[in-house]
């Protein structure tokens, strides 16, 4: 019997792996199973998977055709829930990496302030360059709290340590570029507080291969539907603090896509921005008070060109006026 369920997915990555379970297979906790699942990899990430599992007996290998990464994760769940006496279930992306101490600390967490959600922050590594500080405080807060004072972490999967039945009737949406943030939040919710370690025990690596650095296409579209999710769960269940952040991201969301598109200068994909365009203005319109134009003049730009023109000019006559 194993206490954690460590979940990575795999998908072309022999580049990285490596680095990935190496870090796992180093940590100072030990009472842990690692589900490594390879989503339909053409380079040698299955035969590297395989050969970690036949070394260490910890390691359990999942081979599937190319599914997409919430597929992955579903069928890391669905072995460590039906197929395993674990307790509790952490997820790693395969090109990233953690710290020793990263079981330790976010089990000993959950224990020492009995929660069932345990959290770490992040640091970026960029080109190698790995961007850390040393804030080691820890802060239990609710779900909302952390929501909105640490809100990447309140959207993806990684960097947490969940009690496995936070994921009753739970599963990833397939087929989606933003699974995460279709769900994360709705996890989080389900207990009454979570514990955030500020120290960085997990190494984000900013892979420029990744979906994440990709050039936009109209499949990102996904993201405004996935937030358009968040804000109609946190009105539902009345998280008005979580509502008003989920709304304004949703909004701003809209003129950062359409930044995007003009920033890559990508022609095809103008057709677009009249419509997000529209969208951004009435929303902009409509909830003025919770966005407005002083403190978010970038999305007012893009949303109202024409306007924001001649309201820089008028604005800078009037700074002149009054020096």
């Amino acid at each position: 019997m194993s206490l954690i369920s460590v979940i990575v997915p795999v998908y072309n990555v022999e580049k990285y792996i490596n680095r990935c379970v190496d870090s796992i297979l180093a940590q100072t906790f030990m009472d842990f199973e690692l589900i490594l699942i390879d989503d339909g990899s053409h380079d040698n990430s299955p035969y590297i998977c395989d050969e970690y599992a036949e070394k260490d007996s910890r390691i359990r290998v999942i081979h599937q055709e190319n599914s997409g990464v919430s597929s992955a994760r579903n069928a890391g769940l669905n072995l460590a829930i039906n197929n395993s006496d674990s307790e509790w279930i952490t997820f790693i992306d395969s090109d990233d990496w953690v710290d020793s101490r990263y079981l330790e600390k976010l089990i000993k967490a959950t224990s020492d302030h009995d929660v069932m959600i345990s959290c770490c922050n992040y640091c970026n590594v960029v080109d190698d360059t790995i961007c850390c500080d040393n804030n080691k405080a820890i802060d239990v807060c609710t779900p909302e709290d952390l929501y909105i004072n640490k809100n990447l972490m309140a959207t993806v999967p990684w960097g947490k340590l969940y009690l496995k039945k936070c994921f009753n009737g739970i599963k990833y949406p397939e087929g989606k570029i933003h699974e995460d943030e279709y769900i994360t939040h709705t996890i989080l919710f389900t207990v009454k507080k979570v514990v955030f370690l500020n120290e960085q025990l997990y190494y984000y690596f900013v892979n420029k291969d990744g979906i994440t650095k990709s050039k936009w296409t109209p499949v990102r579209l996904q993201s405004l539907d996935a937030m358009i999710q968040q804000v109609k769960y946190m009105k539902e269940h009345k998280y008005q603090k979580a509502y008003r952040h989920a709304l304004v991201k949703y909004v701003l969301c809209h003129t950062n896509i359409i930044y995007r598109i003009k920033e890559e200068k990508n022609i095809k994909y103008y057709k677009y921005i009249p419509r997000l365009r529209i969208k951004a203005k009435y929303m902009l319109i409509r909830y003025h008070k919770l966005l407005p134009i002083e403190k978010y003049p970038g999305a007012y730009d893009k949303a109202f060109p024409v306007f924001m023109y001649f309201y820089w000019i008028i604005k800078a006559q009037i700074n002149k006026l009054m020096k």
